[in-house]
């Protein structure tokens, strides 16, 4: 075969022959020798040009084959070092003339050229890094800067300075539940603690108690339940208690602060006008002992009050009326800076309920966490709403899911809930209706469970409420058109309040769902 190329040319001598085709055999003619020589040079050229390739190359320990660049010496480097301020240029990418900062990494511009960096936020791109692309455990407590595992419920907080530390939440979480009449608060693991009922006098103790702590804790100590009595210990008329400059003419009803000292009286005076009354009571909850203090008038006429309802801490109070000058039902509310005082009358929005109605609407009564509301209707149902901020009337949606699916008691006066809402009351002049509601706060899951008599207790659209211990009854009685209001509070037997004492001194935050 005609050797047209070095890579074709023999290790051994005597094998090469011929220079394509040109003989160089002993024997050859001496003319060959010219033509071999040009031959050889050509194949050269060949060779230096890339036109025929070698199978390899070897220039001392380095060696080049095929897409392979080796070393022969045993764990021998491969070194490539530029001239003066020459670069290093792997496929078009410049990379760096000297070595940068430990723990630095290689970073592009976009424009060929690598440098060193350090890693910082700004090169991960938000949402880039999932738990997928992290191992489990892979970053300890140590690399935040966080010390030790922390207690149950707390959170990572920024020290504003790079670093981390354990902290307790600002809210409470899930509530832990506790039970029985000597329950122990777990401080160092718990920051929120649920009682439900209690079951008799109940002492609360504390353990694993930190410097510092913010907890809370919750109870009922009574509920509103069927087996309730009614024990009369006093009624007074409004002309005996001092009622004011105004007279109540019709729709009469009474509610009483957190701890029985104070009572608002609403209904409307004898000029149409809404009226709000209130009263002190120097022996808490007795109204025999009721004296007036003030009172507040509706400038409009033609309003009739129908129910009334309170916040919890009495700094906000609700009048819901009805306006025979054009048909609508209407809530007020109004912001009181001190507990049931009505000289502290601050901000109030208004919420129409309905519009061009007729005269039927009654009770009023919230959720005891402020966020339904509900009204009692004289066409024998209840109606509900919702309400997105806890307490604020201006945020209140119909919520007919709530509604009682039938009829309740005829001619309903006003209603009343127990302490978690699992057990409502409906009552008119004669009869309170006592109901399981298996779901808390819907009347659409209501059944009832007993009908109690109340002769007597409530007067014709008059109303009646239930002090927030669950241990008193408070009803009027105006007769339409009189001059005299009867003002009624009762016992409740049935429904024990139980105390609570705390076993050494402790900041607490205690939450009475009432």
């Amino acid at each position: 075969m005609a050797k047209t190329k070095l890579s074709e040319y023999s290790a051994t001598a005597a094998s090469n022959t011929d220079i394509n085709s040109i003989n160089i055999d002993e024997g050859m003619s001496p003319s060959n020798v010219n033509n071999a020589i040009r031959e050889l040079m050509a194949q050269l050229k060949n060779m230096e040009d890339g036109t025929d390739a070698v199978t390899a190359i070897k220039s001392g320990n380095i060696q080049i084959t095929s897409n392979t660049i080796s070393s022969t010496d045993t764990n021998g480097n491969i070194n490539i070092t530029p001239n003066g301020n020459g670069n290093v240029v792997l496929d078009g990418i410049n990379y760096p003339q000297a070595d940068g900062t430990a723990d630095y990494f290689l970073k592009t511009d976009g424009a060929g050229q690598l440098s060193f960096a350090q890693v910082d936020t700004a090169s991960i791109a938000d949402d880039a890094i999932t738990s997928a692309k992290i191992a489990d455990n892979s970053i300890g407590a140590a690399a935040l800067n966080v010390s030790g595992n922390g207690t149950a419920g707390q959170v990572l907080k920024s020290d504003g300075d790079g670093s981390f530390t354990w902290a307790d939440t600002a809210e409470p979480f899930t509530p832990t539940t506790v039970s029985g009449t000597t329950p122990s608060l777990d401080l160092g693991t718990y920051n929120f603690f649920s009682q439900g009922s209690l079951t008799g006098n109940t002492t609360l103790s504390f353990a694993n108690v930190p410097t510092a702590k913010r907890f809370a804790y919750d109870f009922t100590s009574t509920g509103f339940s069927e087996t309730y009595a009614f024990d009369s210990i006093s009624s007074v008329d409004s002309a005996t208690a001092g009622g004011g400059s105004y007279v109540f003419d019709d729709y009469v009803r009474p509610i009483v602060n957190s701890d029985g000292t104070k009572m608002l009286v609403y209904g409307s005076d004898s000029t149409l006008r809404i009226t709000t009354k209130e009263y002190s009571m120097s022996t808490a909850y007795d109204v025999s002992t009721l004296s007036y203090v003030d009172e507040w008038r509706g400038v409009s006429q033609y309003l009739y009050g129908r129910g009334i309802a309170a916040k919890p801490d009495g700094t906000r109070y609700y009048l819901l009326y009805y306006n025979a000058n054009n048909n609508d039902l209407v809530l007020y509310q109004e912001d009181l800076s001190t507990d049931f005082d009505l000289t502290t009358r601050g901000s109030n929005t208004y919420f129409t309920i309905a519009s061009s109605l007729s005269d039927t609407h009654q009770g009023l009564q919230f959720s005891h966490d402020g966020t339904k509301f509900f009204i009692t209707e004289n066409t024998t149902t209840v109606k509900g709403w919702t309400l997105s901020t806890a307490w604020d009337i201006s945020t209140a949606s119909r919520d007919s899911s709530l509604d009682s699916g039938s009829s309740l008691i005829s001619n309903p006066e006003d209603l009343v809930f127990n302490g978690d809402g699992t057990v409502g009351a409906v009552g008119n002049t004669t009869t309170l209706n006592i109901y399981d509601l298996s779901t808390a706060y819907d009347w659409s899951t209501a059944t009832l469970d007993v009908s109690k008599s109340v002769s007597g207790l409530v007067g014709e659209r008059d109303g009646f409420n239930i002090s927030q211990n669950g241990q008193h009854f408070f009803s009027s009685s105006h007769p339409a058109g009189g001059s005299t209001t009867t003002i009624n509070s009762w016992n409740i037997y049935g429904t024990t309040a139980y105390t609570l004492t705390l076993q050494h001194q402790c900041k607490i935050l205690i939450m009475q769902l009432l």
